[in-house]
């Protein structure tokens, strides 16, 4: 550690214990004195900052004091080693010092002041505003306030009640409260609205604060280092306040799709109240882990209340805002991994436990669906939040992956079907199953155009037959309407001849029914929020007219708007029977598959 005599305002080094000294907290001005500029030969007393050096050594220096640190000569910026060092060693320097003087150059006041009779300029000072001064503020536990003339102003004790109302620190914090006390989420409040000059440091000014350690990347944005900040976090803490942050509305609305964890300190700025639940929900304890498919994370899950699309799920934090439980809203990003990503991260979603009532603000709900649902709203009712019960709130924890994107998440590689071997029935007799391809089109992609996966159907010599999809990515989707759920894609077609053989004995008649089927995608309906669905689901369809749709040849061609008019999802046959069919996900060596499954069910009014 490197320290300015105050007696001969020259630098000394100590590598082992350190002796007694103060520290100045100061916001940078004109020609502040540098590490090169105290080499031998340099022209230190000639700048303008040269001042700030003789009356900070004075000021220690009257208080008995033989050393002072201080950031704008204390520290050689051009070695990135030592730069690191210093800053990730800060904090603790601030807190091992002495005492911590703070220089407020823009406050011209050299009396002692209170909390009552602090002038506005202490109010509006810069020193209040920047990202550095917050740890100099917190770690010391002595800060003594200078104004311009530096004459003493106050210590952080006698006016703890004006800074506590001007940074929203309470005042337990500055008076030397723990502060793993205090949650993340408060923690990040603090910093929410200070500034730095380098938009790194508005993360590695908090290091300190949260205590961890991380190497100095500068040039790497505030965003990427703002998410390394709290991934160190996240590796010794439990605390899931650190997800309990709002997007600025505008902000919010620039993508649909967001991560887990805040891209600034900014998004805490309403975070202040949020403390962590004494209660658990988990039952078994897995780690927070950061993986390269996102957060795996535990969490409960509660399906949204009137969410057509059944993707929309709140994810209840422990975590807790004026007395309510904190959620936030997740949708899934495919139809077959616990993949989810946060939307609407402008809103957290509040609820009151006992009641199992969620209140979300009406302006971040679409309006057909607040048409569609007022109706099972909670009283009582107001123009600002749309209140409603939730129907499982004892949904256990699941361990699921939340991440920033869908990316390629849907691994199917297309349907296959296998008609003898898939046929349930509980019906007597003989039932023989054929497929066939006589006179069906299929699907292709268009390469050139790049819309959708790449599809082709095959019968075997056994009557199954596979269908490939490429892996698909969601934006392709976009030409499907994903958004609309009367629109379906056909990727193939084939005949099917269901035939019956009744026991010896039987009264029943044999008989031989005909129809097609198509198999593709259906995307997802709307859901509250409005956010584009990230995957598409399976879908099936008996042609309603085999023989018309054989004599016009339309079947299987891409997009079909009439699809519901053209397709059913059951097949009427004798004997009050209907044929209908599901989907199962099975994994063979060449893929995943969605199989198509038949079922031979009695008709309901049989």
């Amino acid at each position: 550690m490197r320290l300015l005599n105050t007696h001969t305002l020259q630098l000394q080094t100590f590598l082992g214990p350190v002796p007694q000294y103060a520290i100045l907290s100061h916001t940078w001005g004109e020609e502040e004195i540098t590490f090169e500029d105290m080499k031998a030969g340099g022209n230190a007393q000639n700048m303008k900052g040269y001042r700030k050096l003789e009356e900070s050594a004075k000021v220690a220096r009257d208080d008995g004091f033989d050393f002072i640190w201080i950031d704008t000569c204390c520290i050689d910026k051009s070695s990135s080693a030592e730069l690191s060092e210093a800053i990730n060693s800060m904090f603790q320097w601030y807190k091992q010092a002495v005492v911590c003087y703070a220089y407020l150059a823009d406050v011209d006041c050299d009396t002692e002041i209170t909390s009552k009779s602090a002038p506005d300029s202490f109010e509006d000072s810069r020193w209040f505003t920047r990202g550095w001064t917050l740890q100099e503020l917190i770690a010391p536990e002595d800060v003594i306030f200078l104004g311009s003339s530096w004459k003493r102003m106050g210590t952080k004790e006698s006016l703890s009640e004006i800074i506590s109302r001007m940074t929203n620190i309470p005042t337990s914090t500055l008076k030397g409260w723990a502060l793993d006390e205090t949650s993340a989420a408060a923690r990040m409040s603090w910093a929410s609205n200070r500034v730095t000059t380098r938009p790194e440091d508005r993360a590695y000014s908090l290091l300190g604060l949260f205590d961890v350690n991380m190497p100095l990347l500068y040039g790497e944005g505030e965003e990427k280092a703002f998410t390394r900040l709290q991934h160190e976090f996240l590796k010794f803490s439990e605390d899931e306040t650190i997800f309990a942050w709002r997007a600025d509305p505008d902000q919010s609305r620039s993508k649909p799709y967001w991560g887990l964890l805040a891209p600034s300190p900014s998004c805490f700025r309403d975070s202040q109240l949020c403390e962590r639940s004494g209660a658990t929900f988990h039952l078994d304890i897995h780690p927070t882990v950061i993986t390269n498919r996102g957060i795996h994370i535990e969490l409960p899950l509660v399906p949204m209340p009137g969410d057509g699309s059944q993707s929309v799920f709140l994810g209840f934090l422990q975590c807790v805002e004026v007395g309510r439980l904190v959620t936030i809203v997740l949708q899934r990003l495919s139809g077959l991994e616990k993949q989810y990503t946060r939307i609407a991260p402008d809103v957290l979603v509040t609820t009151v436990f006992r009641q199992s009532i969620a209140v979300i603000p009406k302006r971040r709900l679409t309006a057909t669906f607040l048409l569609e649902n007022m109706a099972n709203a909670c009283p009582p009712h107001n123009d600002r939040d749309f209140k409603t019960l939730l129907n499982d709130v004892s949904s256990k924890s699941q361990l699921i992956f939340i991440r920033p994107s869908p990316g390629e998440s849907q691994p199917v590689t297309g349907f296959y079907f296998y008609p003898q071997a898939r046929l349930s029935t509980q019906v007597e007799g003989t039932f023989a199953v054929r497929a066939e391809r006589d006179h069906m089109s299929v699907w292709r992609v268009d390469k050139t155009t790049g819309m959708g996966p790449k599809a082709f159907f095959t019968i075997t010599n056994r009557g199954g037959g596979f269908l490939h999809a490429d892996r698909y990515h969601y934006q392709k989707f976009n030409e499907f309407r994903l958004g609309d759920p009367r629109h379906r894609w056909i990727s193939g077609t084939f005949l099917l001849h269901i035939s019956f053989a009744p026991e010896d004995g039987s009264s029943k008649k044999a008989w031989t029914r005909s129809t097609a089927v198509a198999v593709g995608f259906a995307p997802l309906p709307p859901n509250p929020f409005g956010t584009p669905p990230a995957y598409v689901q399976p879908w099936f369809g008996f042609y309603r007219n085999i023989d018309a749709g054989l004599g016009r040849g339309i079947f299987g061609n891409g997009p079909d708007q009439d699809v519901d008019l053209r397709f059913s999802q059951c097949v009427e046959l004798p004997d009050s029977l209907h044929l209908t069919a599901g989907f199962t996900v099975t994994s063979r060596l060449n893929g995943i598959f969605y199989e198509l499954n038949l079922r031979m069910e009695k008709s309901s009014q049989s």
